[in-house]
């Protein structure tokens, strides 16, 4: 590290000048593209990745590669809204790429978040996908640590789906692929002793961080608002509807709205079976708790599960959530709806 590196980390209140506590980021020819100083944080990348508009002017050399210090803003935005579900887990090489955040079932209450290294077809055997995760495990079994590591995902044939998160490729604050695998590649066998209790929420920061560079900022609000609430299996079915007539106030329906949201969940406010029109409330992303008026159209599904609340009651409801901010993994469209109907959460996503 040159003289550069040293008295700038210095000015930002790090005097880190030991080459060991950096994590070095190369790409797949094993090429430097990038450090992060484990001291400080700060990231630092070469030219040949990342965004223009978050490099700084500080730059560090090491070797003949420069190095511009990276610094990108908190912004939730960034947070993916939509996933893909995967259900065909025997060809998982057509529905996932390296680099891909996933999520899948470790037990019947925890779901876990990772990062996609690759795909190894099996054959008529269920594909092998390897992944860089945070998980509870180290050389100490007894020391409870949470330790980054590469690895296959275990008993493929005891799981039933799969979601990839979709982020935004078009939002400036999602890095390539080739930076997010560099990412996770650096931190692999990095130990961090705790108390063995590994959260949905730690791997999923985790693998956020990898995409983006950035350690989410999760709402507070939000979190402090849903910290009582209980996710549980809510038993449903989904009921084709071919005809507006068979719809009525305070139903809860799920509709087509786009290729990244396929399945949007909403509540019927008014129901007009002349203009083949449906009022609704729905969650959204962008503007939070939103009503308004849809066209009727196929395919459509009525969910068909148990409600303690009358119809006005589950509409009161919608108007008035307990919380206003969208978040996929803890109140997202279909937690909204099924808050509403049932006040029970579903685990699932």
């Amino acid at each position: 590290m040159g003289k550069s590196q040293s008295s700038y980390l210095s000015h930002r209140g790090c005097n880190n000048t030991d080459v060991n506590a950096f994590r070095w980021y190369r790409d797949h020819a094993s090429v430097l593209i990038g450090v992060n100083c484990k001291k400080c944080d700060s990231e630092w990348l070469t030219e040949s990745v990342g965004r223009e508009e978050y490099r700084k002017k500080e730059n560090i050399s090491v070797g003949q590669t420069t190095l511009h210090l990276v610094e990108k803003p908190s912004d939730d935005s960034v947070i993916p809204t939509d996933y893909t579900e995967i259900t065909n887990l025997h060809n998982l090489a057509g529905s996932l790429t390296a680099g891909d955040h996933i999520i899948f079932k470790l037990d019947a209450n925890l779901y876990h978040h990772a990062i996609v290294k690759r795909v190894e077809e099996m054959g008529s055997a269920y594909d092998k996908i390897i992944v860089i995760h945070m998980q509870i495990g180290g050389e100490n079994d007894e020391s409870k640590a949470t330790i980054i590591s590469e690895g296959p995902v275990d008993d493929m044939d005891k799981k039933t789906v799969m979601y990839k998160l979709n982020y935004d490729e078009n939002n400036k604050l999602v890095d390539e692929r080739i930076l997010t695998l560099a990412r996770a590649e650096a931190w692999v066998g990095e130990i961090r002793f705790g108390d063995g209790n590994l959260t949905e929420k730690d791997c999923e920061n985790f693998a956020f961080f990898c995409k983006t560079g950035i350690h989410p900022s999760r709402l507070v609000e939000d979190e402090k608002a849903l910290a009582g609430v209980v996710r549980v299996v809510v038993p449903y079915r989904d009921e084709p509807i071919d005809n507006v007539a068979d719809l009525s106030v305070g139903d809860q329906v799920v509709m087509f709205m786009k290729v990244l949201h396929p399945r949007c969940h909403m509540i019927v406010t008014s129901v007009d079976p002349v203009g083949r029109k449906i009022g609704v409330i729905r969650f959204t992303f962008a503007r939070g708790v939103v009503e308004e008026e849809l066209m009727f159209r196929e395919p459509m599904f009525k969910v068909i599960t148990e409600s303690p609340y009358s119809a006005q009651e589950v509409i009161g409801r919608a108007k008035n959530p307990i919380s206003t901010k969208y978040n996929i993994f803890l109140f997202n469209c279909k937690h909204f709806a099924f808050w509403c109907k049932t006040d029970k959460i579903p685990k699932s996503p």
